[in-house]
């Protein structure tokens, strides 16, 4: 069983007695922490341009002020491709990997055509029509845009 660091702990109860929320100082600090006691640390933020703008801005936020202590932690951010989120990685001084929806398209593919045919297997989806089979499959991927 993993054992809470006794920092974030302490953090936790001393809000918790006190009814407040942790500074945003406080929660870098502990971040920092955290990530200090392991050999590698991996975050990921996914979908980022999925979050409300405030959000976003909570995320940049974070990252700068996390990545300039944290030799040993590594950021992977995915998102669309939107103008002010590409602007908020440049003003950070942050590398962005543009990766195109048809470098991913036969991913895709592949997975929605085998989602479908096993959930035909298991019976959770009953599509007797091939042609209803394959416009399904068609729509599943329009509607994925890459995604």
């Amino acid at each position: 069983m993993v054992e809470i660091p006794s920092t974030l702990l302490n953090l936790y109860r001393n809000c918790n007695r006190n009814n407040l929320a942790p500074t945003e100082t406080d929660l870098v600090t502990e971040f920092r922490r955290l990530c200090e006691s392991y050999q590698h640390t991996f975050v990921v933020f996914d979908a980022l341009d999925e979050c409300e703008k405030a959000r976003q801005q909570d995320v940049f936020d974070f990252l700068s002020k996390s990545t300039d202590h944290t030799n040993n932690t590594k950021f992977f951010v995915t998102s669309r491709r939107e103008f002010d989120i590409e602007l908020n990685f440049k003003d950070i001084g942050t590398p962005i990997i543009p990766i195109e929806a048809r470098d991913v398209g036969n991913d895709i593919n592949d997975f929605v055509h085998g989602r479908v045919e096993k959930m035909i297997q298991q019976r959770r989806l009953r599509i007797k029509s091939e042609i209803l089979k394959a416009k399904v499959i068609s729509e599943l991927i329009m509607k994925a845009q890459g995604m």
